[in-house]
């Protein structure tokens, strides 16, 4: 297993700069967070929720990736089959929001009839950073 300051020095650099920033300082402390998190050993089932969690959100930001506009959750996830339900991207959406990672605007009148919430997410960090969407909230 790599320590954690190996895994540090594989952040992508621009997002190294960005969390130096002062205003980032939330998000530094939840990456620090993760590291700390996964160095001390995490609970077997924890750990296999962070799994589906990193890799659910790891496609969303990719589908995000070529866009300059910003976009809404169903066209990010329509014909993609995603490892996540749409509660869990909520939860994925609602940290990024959380954490300035992307920019989150809810959309007042959403066409579905079936009551989903709809997003307009544009990605603000050059990279996604690992933190921790499981771990219950302060």
């Amino acid at each position: 297993m790599r320590s954690a300051d190996e895994s540090r020095r594989d952040l992508d650099p621009g997002l190294i700069r960005v969390l130096k920033q002062r205003r980032h300082a939330k998000l530094k402390g939840e990456v620090d967070a993760w590291f700390c998190l996964r160095s001390s050993g995490m609970p077997r089932h924890l750990k296999a929720a962070e799994r589906r969690y990193q890799s659910g959100a790891q496609q969303l930001w990719q589908a995000l990736e070529n866009t300059r506009k910003p976009k809404t959750l169903t066209e990010l996830t329509g014909k993609r089959k995603l490892k996540l339900s749409r509660v869990q991207l909520y939860r994925v959406v609602e940290r990024w929001a959380e954490l300035g990672i992307a920019g989150v605007t809810p959309v007042k009148r959403s066409r579905h009839l079936d009551g989903r919430k709809e997003f307009l997410i544009k990605r603000t960090v050059p990279a996604l950073p690992p933190i921790c969407y499981t771990r219950p909230q302060k």
